[in-house]
């Protein structure tokens, strides 16, 4: 069973530098609104919901939209939010999904999705988008999740265990001191603790289990460590 345990520390938000390149962040992360009115998806929206849903209950877009009584065009278009539903046939999609609570379709849970691999001792290069979409912790509403690979910051951070961090700008000076997620300059993509280096723009990379911060080095993005789900 996964346990989430939040980081303490809720200086750090985010990421330095190009982060948003680094995850490779799609729109349908962003959380979807609860309409005010109708129950509909805001038009231009993506409608993450209901495509969790969809995927849940094993069904493509074609096979809902046979049981709802739609096009598959218009699955597609109510998934992107090119096209608002409105009630009836918000309905006609919650028995075709055997959704009884319309508040399982309208929450606002919002979803994390997966980025392949960070190394803790191991050199891990490429940060790949598997495609998988895990539920975001509380509060966390822009949320990319990565899972940790060898054994150089353990007791902390384990094989196995997965890390949320959040895809929002910070200075450097809010990465410093923190558990984060980094990119160095040559592609690396590790999980360390981030210590001042000895000269400017430069930092040092902390392991817990060998309890070193190695030479001065720069880095290309950074993000700060703010859940982590135990494997």
């Amino acid at each position: 069973m996964s346990v989430l345990h939040h980081k303490q520390n809720p200086k750090g938000r985010g990421f330095a530098f190009d982060a948003l390149a680094f995850f490779a962040l799609s729109a349908d992360l962003r959380p979807m609104g609860r309409p005010r009115t109708s129950p509909k998806a805001k038009a231009g929206r993506p409608f993450t919901r209901l495509t969790v849903l969809r995927d849940a209950a094993r069904l493509n877009q074609e096979e809902l939209a046979a049981k709802a009584e739609c096009s598959a065009s218009q699955v597609s278009r109510y998934e992107s939010g090119a096209q608002p539903i409105f009630a009836t046939k918000f309905l006609a999609i919650m028995r075709a999904l055997g959704v009884t609570d319309p508040a399982d379709i309208l929450t606002e849970q919002t979803y994390a999705r997966m980025c392949g691999t960070v190394g803790a001792g191991a050199v891990v290069f490429p940060l790949d988008d598997d495609g998988e979409l895990l539920p975001a912790p509380p509060g966390m509403t822009d949320a990319v999740a990565v899972r940790v690979t060898g054994t150089s910051m353990m007791p902390a951070y384990r094989p196995g265990d997965v890390l949320f961090c959040e895809a929002r700008p910070v200075d450097r000076k809010d990465i410093l001191h923190e558990d984060c997620v980094v990119e160095t300059m040559d592609g690396q993509r590790l999980v360390k603790k981030v210590l001042p280096g000895g000269a400017p723009d430069t930092v040092r990379l902390f392991s817990y289990e060998t309890m070193d911060s190695g030479e001065d080095i720069q880095l290309r993005t950074a993000a700060v460590v703010r859940w982590v789900q135990r494997r």
